[in-house]
């Protein structure tokens, strides 16, 4: 549980330094897998998924970074606790 909630921290992290960075994150899948990871039941995991998803979900107009279906996935991820 401790390295999932590392790795959700890291990525909001990196997330925050650039929209660049925000855009490779995305890129590489990590929505799905913050969707997966706001189920688990796991109170310090939580927070560091909605961290990390209120991140991308801030610079998304800005860079375009989401897709109708992706963007869809992330206010799941808001809707579900």
């Amino acid at each position: 549980m401790a390295l999932k909630r590392v790795a959700a921290s890291s990525l909001s992290d990196i997330c925050k330094h650039s929209l660049e960075l925000a855009q490779t994150v995305v890129d590489a899948g990590a929505i799905a897998h913050l969707a997966q990871m706001i189920l688990n039941p796991d109170a310090k995991l939580k927070v560091s998924t909605y961290d990390c998803s209120s991140t991308i979900l801030r610079d998304a107009v800005k860079i375009k970074l989401l897709k109708l279906k992706k963007l869809k996935l992330l206010l799941v991820i808001f809707y579900v606790v």
